[in-house]
């Protein structure tokens, strides 16, 4: 009965100690950062972790609003007084991440009524959305040889066109910038494209020519093959390599295991406590 009481009083406890997990905020926080620390996070690869922290970063070029002139500032009275720049956060929908929209997002905020002469609006600004302008644009890439029908805006062109191609964007933009998904898929398209040089098949001349061009952008394989993956694709990348490493561990001959014991003893010097019949034997399975 004592037994069942100390059991049952444990699981209450148990049980207790989780409500922690169901907060809204601090649960979430707690499991993140245990995640982040000894969970499938923290064995992803290190560049992958640099890669997707600077993408959290999101544009912070100045794309909505312009750059002030400086810190401070004179007043109509002459006073100086610290320049106020107004903290524009743009929401990013789901076709931004399908198109070129050059950092630019949707900008959400209050519009004041029109000023009139005779009958002024003393009400409440309204809440209003401004939206980038899009185009239907075709864009090429020098490395994959297509062309690729997208939605953009005109400072997306414009940084393209900035960058002479789409190629050299990709590669010379910071991740944070670029910040579409979709980009950044077609990116890691290229960088395998060198890395693996299998770009233009049919023209060598062509294909040296890039090579020499995009030189200083090619990485490794294994640092390309991660690169442009959402956060999900990497866990399920890094779940299966763990599997597959785990499958090819189990099924390990035992004579690599036997022979990488023998090259140990032999490099400690303990050759003399092997026996001369293990030798011969397992001269004889090799």
């Amino acid at each position: 009965m004592s037994k069942h009481v100390h059991l049952t009083s444990r699981v209450r406890r148990s049980a207790a100690s989780l409500h922690k997990y169901l907060l809204p905020g601090a649960g979430r926080r707690l499991l993140f950062e245990h995640e982040s620390k000894y969970g499938l996070d923290a064995r992803l690869p290190q560049h992958y972790r640099d890669y997707n922290r600077q993408w959290k970063k999101k544009p912070q070029a100045w794309i909505h609003i312009d750059p002030p002139d400086g810190l401070f500032r004179k007043d109509e009275w002459g006073q100086v007084v610290p320049n106020e720049v107004a903290n524009i956060q743009p929401v990013y929908p789901l076709e931004f991440h399908s198109g070129l929209w050059g950092g630019e997002g949707i900008v959400g905020g209050f519009k004041a009524p029109p000023r009139q002469k005779h009958q002024p609006d003393y009400g409440k600004p309204r809440a209003w959305y401004w939206y980038p302008k899009l185009y239907e644009t075709v864009v090429y890439s020098e490395v994959l040889n297509q062309h690729i029908r997208l939605h953009a805006t005109a400072r997306g062109e414009t940084l393209v066109d900035r960058h002479k191609g789409l190629d050299s964007y990709l590669l010379e933009t910071q991740v944070n910038e670029v910040y579409a998904t979709g980009l950044l898929r077609l990116k890691r398209e290229i960088l395998l494209a060198l890395v693996r040089g299998t770009l233009w098949p049919e023209d060598a001349s062509r294909k040296e020519e890039l090579l020499c061009k995009f030189e200083k952008f090619i990485l490794p394989e294994e640092v390309a093959d991660w690169h442009g993956l959402s956060k999900a694709e990497a866990r399920e990348k890094q779940w299966y390599i763990e599997a597959l490493h785990r499958d090819t561990e189990g099924t390990r001959p035992l004579k690599e295991e036997y022979r990488k014991e023998l090259v140990g003893l032999l490099r400690q010097g303990l050759i003399e406590d092997l026996d001369p019949q293990l030798l011969m034997d397992t001269d004889k399975r090799v």
